[in-house]
């Protein structure tokens, strides 16, 4: 173990610290946390980490959040080159519209 003074603890040692505090009397947690350099809402927290990491973890749902993120952002991305191509068309026509105009006003003398 570290010493009291020291604020770093390793995972190992939170749960270690963690189960020799929750064997004892709630009479002597006090003195225990302070022989070790710990404060209870640190224990508190320390608790709380535990717990949920031994909560179940949902990577079926977050991998079908993936998935579906995945699936939009390529259908955004096919519209946006979709979108481009037409305005990239369409000036093309316009400029071709007025190609056509200008030499359709020079056969006509205009």
């Amino acid at each position: 173990m570290r010493s009291a003074s020291s604020p770093d603890f390793t995972p190992a040692q939170k749960l270690e610290l963690l189960l020799q505090a929750s064997a004892l009397p709630q009479d002597q947690l006090g003195a225990f946390l302070r022989s070790k350099g710990i404060q209870e809402a640190q224990l508190l927290a320390w608790r709380q980490d535990a717990l949920l990491g031994l909560s179940p973890a949902r990577p079926s749902s977050q991998a079908a959040d993936i998935r579906r993120l995945q699936a939009e952002l390529q259908r955004k991305e096919q519209a946006l080159a979709e979108a481009a191509a037409l305005l990239l068309l369409q000036k093309k026509t316009s400029l071709l519209w007025a190609d056509a105009e200008s030499i359709s006003h020079k056969k006509n003398g205009f």
